[in-house]
């Protein structure tokens, strides 16, 4: 996993990191905060358990222990392994259908809270004042996940922190981290042919020259009430224009320009297109628009503004479900005194990108998917079996779940 596996952190430690980093994942894959309890219970009373034979966890630290030893180890570390998760599926065959604007990929920048206090801080800590008076304190992350207009997916890649940096006065900001985001990965993910997607705080000249200086394209959301200078030349020229007819009268016109200035001063140059949905009655029911490094034709301006929209994928499929669905990633799992609340916070949006890939390449994990859909009540499911059973691999696993689902007297195959 990228982490030493030695036991440097304190000299009577039985542990090892990778020990203490399996452990840390395994609740976060199993969404149970007791996981590591109900395996201890397992291994006093079988000798085994599925911490071992699921994880491959030699020792069961406590939850002390690995909040102590994870607080030191850099979030960062686990980078290569979203890595390998992107990489798995574009060199499968499902790349297809992530592809795009001739065989372009698309990846989604976002910011996002993970944790909050007004009383508990590190040094890594952001803070703000509240109406009250009372500081509060909080972690950010800038989350950047795989997307795609074809499916309702998000696949977190490598997350970039939002925390205090050597050398600089001013607090750490979600513009600044995307920038950093960009100088490690940019190279990377420009030869993979990607087109980076953001709200609008993305569309400022400094981030959108960092992008273009990495080899990669931007399609990012531009609001008029934060880009007078654009709007104002907009609105004193004649767009290029197409009018498409759907369904029950349904409307859709696009409007673009190329090759105009950002800010109004001419010193950095993009192509801008907007898009108006109305129903069959003339009703506006939706209106956007982008500015994007890639020339804008007819023959295109319906697909950009469909990779445009494909923003929402990290907020819906991504945070949401983060959030809301069983992840829990604004609850503070530990805050520690460097970066255990970053490291734990890796950890969730790792497991969340495992489970996505289960779901793509799976096939038992995915039968069982569509069979239980509420992710929720999948977890419960997981959680009660391996409270008090061991099972010796994953498929074990998934069998015994399978096998519930088949009609009374049905007969298993032999294997």
């Amino acid at each position: 996993m990228g982490l030493p596996d030695e036991r440097k952190s304190s000299p009577n430690l039985r542990y090892s990191m990778t020990d203490m980093a399996l452990s840390a994942f395994s609740v976060f894959f199993t969404q149970s905060p007791s996981f590591l309890a109900h395996q201890r219970q397992l291994e006093r009373s079988h000798g085994s358990s599925n911490a071992t034979s699921l994880f491959q966890i030699t020792q069961i630290p406590t939850d002390n222990q690995i909040r102590k030893v994870m607080d030191v180890v850099d979030p960062n570390t686990f980078d290569t392994l979203f890595r390998q998760g992107f990489e798995r599926v574009i060199n499968s065959d499902i790349k297809e259908d992530f592809t795009v604007l001739d065989n372009r990929i698309l990846i989604a920048l976002d910011g996002v809270q993970h944790c909050s206090s007004t009383t508990i801080h590190c040094e890594n800590c952001n803070h703000r004042a509240l109406k009250n008076g009372e500081t509060q304190f909080f972690h950010c992350l800038l989350g950047a996940m795989l997307c795609t207009p074809n499916r309702k997916v998000a696949l977190p890649l490598e997350p970039e922190f939002v925390i205090p940096q050597d050398g600089h006065e001013k607090q750490d900001c979600e513009q600044e981290a995307g920038k950093r985001w960009v100088s490690k990965h940019g190279a990377y993910y420009a030869s993979k042919r990607a087109i980076l997607l953001g709200d609008d705080i993305y569309s400022r000249e400094p981030i959108c020259q960092a992008i273009r200086d990495a080899g990669l394209d931007f399609i990012f959301t531009c609001k008029p009430d934060s880009h007078k200078g654009l709007y104002d030349f907009i609105d004193r020229a004649t767009p290029e224009t197409l009018v498409v007819k759907g369904k029950k009268g349904k409307t859709t016109t696009y409007r673009f320009f190329n090759d105009i200035p950002l800010n109004g001063g001419y010193q950095f140059m993009v192509n801008w297109c907007s898009i108006e949905e109305k129903n069959g009655a003339g009703e506006v029911v939706y209106k956007n628009a982008f500015v994007t490094s890639l020339p804008i034709t007819k023959e295109n301006v319906e697909e950009i503004a469909r990779c445009g929209r494909t923003r929402w994928r990290i907020e819906n499929e991504g945070f949401n479900i983060l959030k809301n669905h069983g992840y829990n990633l604004e609850h503070n799992y530990g805050h520690g005194k460097q970066n255990l609340a970053n490291v734990l916070s890796a950890l969730n949006l790792l497991a969340y990108a495992f489970h996505t890939l289960a779901e793509f390449f799976e096939s038992k994990y995915k039968q069982i998917r569509d069979l239980i859909k509420v992710r929720r009540e999948f977890f419960e499911e997981i959680r009660t079996l391996t409270k008090y059973m061991v099972f010796s691999s994953w498929d074990h696993l998934f069998d015994t779940m399978l096998e519930s689902f088949k009609p009374p007297g049905t007969v298993a195959k032999k294997s």
